[in-house]
Order: structure tokens, then C-alpha cells, then sequence
């Protein structure tokens, strides 16, 4: 694969050997014998790492590898993820009680590196529907959403999932304050602000943050 990929480069190059190995920033004559099709020299370790990490290949040796687990790979190149979507409903109005276990839906692609970027792992994310219009106009009547719930500080007045007093899932603007209370809050003005005193506030349990949405658009 590697001497494959090198002969590849170097072709479509259309350099001498030595102005591609001068591109490459390795020394004059490091390739030597590695072009040459008639030749079967296979690299040492240090010289195979050296060669690939100048091509921008990754060097693997195997079999242990980065934190995506094989049932989360899109492509065999890592270019995506697959985040788990389950038949769940944000509430985004007067709650919606879970009936037993979610079922689990076609998974969500996202590119693995915009994931990597904002630290979020697959195996910590799920993607889960929008019902009502409580958050418009951020988040509409059947928005898709992704959840982080790793294990992250929480931030005052962020938009989370969460599951409310008598199982009610819902998601809002979360806010905690002072003497133990938690405000859940509408982004729509015309729904007003929700107060979980002390005992209550014991009693919701935030899922995960909202980190992404997506809205569907009508096609006339």
C-alpha cells in the first residue's frame, strides 16, 4: 500500500527523483531503489514511518486504534462517524413521557474531524427529534439534535435534554441559581419561565447539551 501510494505520487509528480524527494523534504537519494518498479525493496519501520508521515499517510502498524470503535466508521478512511438516533422526542413544550426503551433508529454521519474538533465522541452522542415550538425560533417542531453526554461541566443557560419531574423529557435553556433552585427556561417568548424549587430540582436529570440541530425544510 505504501510503496503503491509513493510510486502513485511520484508519477502524477512529473518530477526527477530527487526534485520529489527535495517536495517530500526527505534527503537526496532517500527513495532510492523504493521507485524503481523493477526493484522489490521493501523499507525498514523507521524508513516506512519516515515515507508515509512525508506522503501525509497515516503510519499504522495495528491492530489498536484511535477512539472510534469499528461499528461507528462511515468510511474506511475515518472521514465519518455514525452517532446513534433514537425514536426519542424533546419535548419543546409540556413534555413527552418515555414508554419503555427507546427504539434505535438509522444512525446520524458527521465528519469525524468537526466531531474530534469540539471533543465529542460517537459512543457519547445521541441524536434525538424536537417536538413543539417552545425553543423556536433556535429549534423547531421536528428538528433533529445532537446530545453530548459525556461527561462535561455544566453551563448555566445552554440548551439541554433532560428528563423532568414525573419522566417528562423535555429541552430547554437550563439555569441553575440560588438555594438549590433550577430555571427551565423557553427560548419563545410567549411560553414563560418554569421554577423546579430545591426538592424538585433534585429530581431532573439533564441527559446531555445540545450541541448541533438540523432543520428539515419543505419541498414544494
Amino acid at each position: 500500500m505504501l510503496r503503491e501510494e509513493l510510486l502513485r505520487q511520484f508519477k502524477a509528480s512529473g518530477l526527477s527523483q530527487r526534485r520529489f524527494e527535495s517536495k517530500l523534504g526527505l534527503k537526496e537519494w532517500s527513495l532510492r531503489g523504493l521507485l524503481d518498479e523493477n526493484m522489490k525493496q521493501v523499507p525498514s519501520l523507521d524508513k516506512a514511518q519516515e515515507v508515509a508521515e512525508a506522503l501525509g499517510l497515516e503510519f499504522y502498524i495495528g491492530p489498536k486504534r484511535a477512539a472510534f470503535s469499528e461499528h461507528e466508521l462511515v468510511a474506511e478512511d475515518l472521514e465519518y462517524v455514525k452517532v446513534d438516533r433514537f425514536e426519542v422526542q424533546l419535548s419543546a413544550g409540556p413534555g413527552s413521557t418515555p414508554n419503555g426503551d427507546a427504539e434505535k433508529l438509522s444512525p446520524v454521519a458527521f465528519r469525524a474531524q468537526w466531531m474530534a474538533e469540539r471533543r465529542l465522541k460517537p459512543a457519547t452522542c445521541s441524536v434525538v427529534a424536537v417536538r413543539g415550538d417552545s425553543m423556536e425560533p433556535g429549534l423547531s417542531d421536528g428538528d433533529l439534535v445532537l446530545l453530548d453526554r459525556g461527561e462535561r461541566p455544566f453551563v448555566n443557560s445552554r440548551v439541554y435534554g433532560l428528563v423532568d419531574i414525573d419522566g417528562e423529557i423535555r429541552v430547554k435553556r437550563v439555569e441553575k441559581v440560588g438555594g438549590g433552585q433550577i430555571l427551565l427556561r423557553s427560548d419563545n417568548p410567549t411560553f414563560e419561565t418554569e421554577v423546579r424549587g430545591p426538592e424538585d430540582a433534585r429530581h431532573v436529570k439533564i441527559i446531555g447539551r445540545v450541541v448541533w440541530s438540523a432543520h428539515p425544510w419543505e419541498v414544494s
